[in-house]
């Protein structure tokens, strides 16, 4: 019982306390805040950053193309705070190489030219030396392929395929351009469409050497239903008056049309009759289609005439 006591006693006096003295408390922490602050700010460290290189001050007709190093891993010294924020970025640099003619050299970095590290010091730079090559720029107009996967749905096959532009305009290293005769888009997958489908497609280019009027270009894909071939048996419709017969009651069809209907069609959707309504034993008469569905042709009828035979019953 004392114990809680003390303990109830002890808690009015920290209350107490931290009501008459709440601003000294928040003076302090404040101070003790500015104080880590500042020593962070101000703590030293050593940190790797990569460094992309980017090239200047070089004739127009010329442009940088493969085997030059285009980046380069330095040590810095500095502000903890500083090195942690370009370390992340991957920070880019100009290099004035005054060049006239293609060709490759090298270029001595210097701790000077990596201005951005201000009140930092570089302690190292790998490679010192980078290989920079120059080739002499070459413009071209090339056609666009889109590189178009799968197939369509099987009753449809692709009418037209558009790109739009169907060309562009890439410029880059000589050597590298004069091999170039397509540029391909990023693959599309058609699988099982059923209507015509457009979309954006990014142009792929070939290394980052070489550049392009475009980023991507408009690929249509125009299908349409396709047109197939089947044979189908029919009967003949001919009046039996037990006098007359003919010589088969049947007759093969071979129609066109759309793939999605063709498959669907049964000999009711047909009516097959004789030409003439001669009934005379010996005679040969045309079949002829008296009724067929729409957009259905029919190509062939066998046999095209029929023997009217008499009846022996």
């Amino acid at each position: 019982m004392a114990f809680l006591y003390s303990l109830e006693k002890i808690k009015r006096k920290t209350a107490e306390f931290l009501n008459k003295n709440i601003g000294v408390i928040i003076t302090c922490l404040f101070l003790a805040f500015i104080t880590w602050s500042i020593v962070a700010v101000n703590e030293e460290a050593e940190y790797t950053i990569n460094v992309n290189l980017r090239f200047v001050d070089y004739s127009p007709n010329l442009v940088v193309t493969q085997g030059t190093i285009k980046q380069v891993r330095i040590n810095a010294k500095g502000p903890l705070y500083i090195l942690k924020k370009y370390s992340a970025q991957s920070p880019e640099i100009e290099l004035n190489i005054n060049r006239n003619k293609p060709g490759s050299f090298l270029y001595k970095l210097s701790a000077d030219d990596f201005g951005f590290l201000e009140n930092m010091s570089v302690q190292e730079i790998n490679p010192q030396e980078v290989k920079i090559v120059l080739a002499k720029k070459l413009k071209k107009t090339v056609a666009v392929k889109s590189d178009i996967k799968g197939d369509v749905n099987e009753d449809y096959e692709i009418e037209s395929i558009v790109n739009i532009p169907s060309k562009v305009y890439i410029e880059g290293p000589e050597n590298i351009i004069n091999k170039i005769e397509e540029l391909k888009t990023l693959s599309l997958s058609i699988e099982g469409i059923k209507s015509n489908f457009e979309t954006n497609l990014k142009l792929l280019l070939p290394n980052e050497f070489i550049m392009s009027d475009k980023d991507e270009v408009r690929v249509i894909i125009n299908v349409k239903e396709r047109i197939i071939n089947r044979f189908i048996q029919d009967y003949i419709e001919f009046e039996d008056d037990n006098l007359y017969k003919l010589s088969t009651d049947t007759v093969e069809l071979q129609i066109e049309g759309p793939s999605t209907i063709i498959k669907e069609l049964t000999n009711d959707d047909f009516i097959i009759s004789l030409q003439d309504d001669i009934k005379k034993p010996g005679t040969l008469v045309s079949v002829i289609v008296k009724k067929s569905p729409e957009n259905i042709k029919v190509l062939s009828i066998k046999p095209e005439k029929i023997r009217i035979m008499k009846n022996q019953r």
